[in-house]
């Protein structure tokens, strides 16, 4: 009975270690397959960070949109820049280089329709922001236009080209079939200007003082000279008057004047000529 006892103990003492070994080897199993899930998680945490933007360093994240203000020309943006002040500094400087410092009062008015238009922009669809002074250089030198200009009475070379703010050597190079030293009125002559992208008018009030020219010559027959005899009796004599005048200007070249309002100052003295009528059978 006593080595019965020994064996059952021993079975009942085999069964126990089985089942710490099976115990241990369960707990081996599922430690290494949370340590797997655990990986495969710590693996594919790049991957969620390329689709959420919250998680994007900050380096990395699209960057919010900008104002940026746009000067536009019959509804077309030219150029950008950064502030509005600074657009209007642009279309201010226009008006200025056209400015008349002794005119009375000054109107200025854009050709073409100009306005300050605010946009929402990502960054890098602003290559850059331009300077007021690259600018106003940009809108000034526009593009070139070619005219034909019809010579008028009292035009010359010089004239015309400073008309057009050009040479006279930019006129010849243009016209080589022709000669310009002894062109006439209506003769047509090809020139090439430069038009800025930006008309400006200007109307300036001034005062001036304008001759009044003497009107048409007073003749007085008389007999004391013989028939086709005329003598000067009277000199004509310009008078005076002070007008307030608006002179019209676009892009700093006179293109008309109107005549608010005149104040004679000296009155026109008539040239008075004297006519004979006295019968040439009358000589002796």
């Amino acid at each position: 009975m006593e080595e019965l006892e020994i064996t059952m103990n021993e079975v009942q003492h085999i069964k126990k270690n089985k089942v710490i070994v099976i115990t241990f080897l369960l707990i081996m199993l599922l430690t290494t397959v949370i340590g797997c899930q655990s990986d495969s998680k710590s693996n594919s945490e790049p991957d969620n960070l390329a689709v959420e933007p919250d998680r994007l360093p900050t380096e990395s994240k699209i960057v919010d949109k900008i104002d940026v203000f746009a000067i536009e020309i019959n509804c077309k943006p030219v150029v950008y820049l950064e502030t509005e002040l600074e657009a209007q500094m642009v279309l201010d400087e226009l008006f200025i280089q056209y400015s008349m410092p002794e005119a009375l009062n000054s109107d200025y008015s854009f050709k073409e329709e100009v306005d300050i238009i605010k946009y929402k922009m990502d960054t890098f669809d602003v290559e850059q922001f331009q300077t007021s002074e690259k600018a106003l250089a940009y809108i000034r030198e526009g593009s070139d236009q070619q005219i034909v200009y019809e010579v008028k009475l009292g035009d010359y070379l010089l004239r015309i080209a400073e008309l057009y703010g050009i040479s006279v050597f930019d006129i010849e190079d243009e016209n080589p079939e022709l000669d310009l030293k002894t062109f006439t009125v209506g003769t047509k002559l090809n020139i090439t200007v430069s038009v800025p992208l930006i008309s400006v008018y200007a109307t300036h009030r001034i005062q001036r003082l304008d001759p009044l020219q003497f009107g048409v010559d007073e003749v007085v027959k008389t007999d004391e000279y013989f028939v086709g005899e005329y003598k000067v009796k009277q000199d004509g004599v310009a008078g005076e008057a002070q007008n307030l005048v608006d002179i019209h200007f676009q892009n700093g070249r006179v293109i008309g004047e109107t005549v608010v309002s005149t104040v004679v100052l000296k009155e026109p003295v008539n040239k008075v000529i004297y006519q004979g009528t006295k019968p040439l059978s009358s000589k002796k």
